[in-house]
């Protein structure tokens, strides 16, 4: 069975892309600069991102000992996020198995 129109045929396409997608991943999360400290279209920007939220709560829970009943908004911001795209690949499975 051949997938039509797929994001990469080979294994090499994935691979670059996910090159070139975690480095500015990784400037927009706060692990390299803070958030605070970018400019605000960045700080826009950033809030796409889960990283963020991961490394919020991470940072919260180990460095400063704070509890959920703080980093629940980020909770809840990455299980937004996670569900987005849990529905975006569901609907691109079902397009392809459907076409």
């Amino acid at each position: 069975m051949e997938i039509s129109n797929p994001i990469a045929r080979n294994e090499k396409r994935p691979m670059l892309i996910a090159f070139f997608a975690l480095f500015p991943l990784m400037f927009l999360s706060g692990t390299i600069t803070p958030v605070e400290g970018m400019p605000p279209a960045m700080q826009y920007l950033s809030l796409a991102n889960p990283i963020r939220y991961y490394m919020e709560i991470a940072l919260g829970i180990f460095l400063k000992g704070i509890g959920w009943s703080i980093l629940w908004p980020q909770f809840l911001a990455m299980v937004a996020i996670g569900s987005g795209l849990l529905a975006w690949s569901l609907l691109r499975l079902k397009n392809r198995l459907y076409a």
